[in-house]
């Protein structure tokens, strides 16, 4: 996939909502109803999804000269 069009985002939402979801409801030390949980992780996926495809996190972060030295 070299592109943005080719990648089902929605699909991809899902999936990071349940791995989300999951990791919050497993966390017994912040009990919380499960239906805010599952808004909050829902809105943490678009978070995620909305980094992932900013452009300055799209470019190979090692084709980067900036970070190439620190690695």
């Amino acid at each position: 996939m070299t592109n943005n069009q080719d990648i089902n985002w929605e699909e991809r939402k899902f999936w990071a909502s349940a791995l989300i979801l999951s990791g919050m409801c497993a966390n017994y030390a912040h009990p919380s109803a499960s239906s805010s949980r599952a808004k909050d992780a829902v809105w943490l996926a678009d978070q995620l999804i909305h980094i992932i495809t900013a452009s300055s996190v799209s470019n190979n972060i090692k084709d980067n000269q900036q970070y190439s030295k620190s690695l």
